[in-house]
């Protein structure tokens, strides 16, 4: 049986005893090759040792090692945490595509210099999340039932239909009234 004595994992496994795992790594931004000085262009996908090389706080950090597919250089690239980014150990240095999100009129998720946090829906523009926006949010003074009694009238005046005086033959079961073929009074045997 040829599949006895094998890892699941296959070849992805043949240094896991060294603590390394070799996975599929694509490039998360574009770099350039220290090595041959070319461009490596964001997604572009390589087969690299993962490996664990610390703690920040309780979040793993690891190291990718992969080779360069134009030389022979190897890149180094290791989580970052504390930033949510991957920087670059050796190999290769970053080419410099980041901005402000102030300044492109980005709403910030998280503050960084004070640690607040801006609420889930903010970015969509709710009123809810703005000084100016509380008040558009806050329940109208008389309350749902002052708002309900100054709207029954107006209802009442469009079921009645003109020339007859009364109310339209069908407002008695609109009201909990008397359902049609039956007698308004119940009779008592």
């Amino acid at each position: 049986n040829r599949y006895h004595n094998s890892h699941p994992l296959r070849e992805r496994a043949r240094k896991l005893s060294q603590g390394i795992l070799i996975i599929r790594f694509e490039m998360p931004y574009n770099i350039w090759c220290d090595g041959c000085k070319n461009h490596i262009g964001m997604g572009v996908r390589y087969n690299a040792e993962k490996k664990k090389v610390g703690n920040y706080y309780t979040t793993p950090i690891y190291r990718f090692r992969m080779k360069c597919h134009l030389c022979v250089n190897y890149i180094e690239m290791q989580t970052d945490p504390a930033n949510c980014d991957y920087v670059i150990v050796s190999g290769a240095q970053r080419k410099e595509e980041r901005w402000d999100m102030a300044d492109n009129e980005q709403v910030l998720t998280t503050e960084a210099g004070d640690g607040r946090h801006v609420p889930a829906g903010a970015w969509r523009g709710r009123p809810q999340h703005t000084q100016e926006g509380a008040a558009h949010t806050e329940p109208h003074p008389g309350g749902p039932e002052r708002l309900e009694g100054r709207l029954r009238p107006q209802q009442h005046a469009a079921e009645k239909v003109p020339g007859e005086g009364g109310s339209s033959p069908g407002s008695e079961r609109m009201h909990g009234g008397p359902r049609p073929g039956s007698s308004p009074h119940p009779t008592t045997s």
